[in-house]
C-alpha cells in the first residue's frame, strides 16, 4: 500500500467522520430537545386559522438563495382557558393543513405559544431524517477509508 493513499484514506475518514458526527450529534441533540419538550406539554386541538407561504432567504453574499415555506397559523385553547395562537412552519416531510382543520397541539404548559402541531412528521421525521444523514456521512467515510487503504 502506497503512503499516499493511506493518508489520503485517514484524511477522509477524519473529514467525514467529523462532518457526519456532527450532524449525527445535532440530530441526538434535536431529539433530546423534542423529547423534553413533550415531557412538560399538553395536549389540545387547535384549529388552523389561516395558511400561507413565505420567502426564506439563506445564506450570505453571493450565495443567497431564498424559497417559499408552507406555513399555518393555528389557534387553541389551554387547558386554563387562555386562546393562544402560534404558527408552524411545513416543508417537504408534511403538508400544511387547510384553513379550518382542527389539528392536535402539544402545548408548553409552562409557555404557551411554545407550540406544534402534534403529527409524527411535524415532531420527528425532521430530526430522524438529520441522524440517517449523519450515519451516512459517517459511513461514507468509513468506506472511503476501506477504498484507500486497501491492496
Amino acid at each position: 500500500m502506497d503512503k499516499t493513499g493511506k493518508l489520503m484514506g485517514i484524511f477522509a475518514l477524519l473529514s467525514f467522520g467529523l462532518f457526519g458526527g456532527t450532524v449525527l450529534l445535532f440530530g441526538l441533540y434535536e431529539v433530546k430537545d423534542r423529547y423534553e419538550f413533550l415531557e412538560g406539554s399538553k395536549a389540545a386541538t387547535g384549529t388552523v386559522k389561516s395558511v400561507g407561504q413565505k420567502t426564506v432567504v439563506t445564506g450570505s453574499g453571493n450565495s443567497r438563495t431564498s424559497s417559499n415555506i408552507d406555513y399555518a397559523e393555528v389557534e387553541y385553547v389551554t387547558a386554563e382557558g387562555k386562546t393562544v395562537r402560534f404558527e408552524q412552519q411545513f416543508g417537504l416531510i408534511e403538508g400544511c393543513p387547510e384553513k379550518g382543520a382542527k389539528v392536535e397541539v402539544a402545548y408548553h404548559v409552562k409557555d404557551p405559544q411554545k407550540a406544534r402541531i402534534s403529527s409524527f412528521a411535524s415532531l420527528w421525521a425532521g430530526n430522524i431524517l438529520v441522524i440517517v444523514m449523519g450515519c451516512i456521512i459517517v459511513g461514507l467515510g468509513i468506506i472511503s477509508y476501506k477504498l484507500l487503504t486497501s491492496d
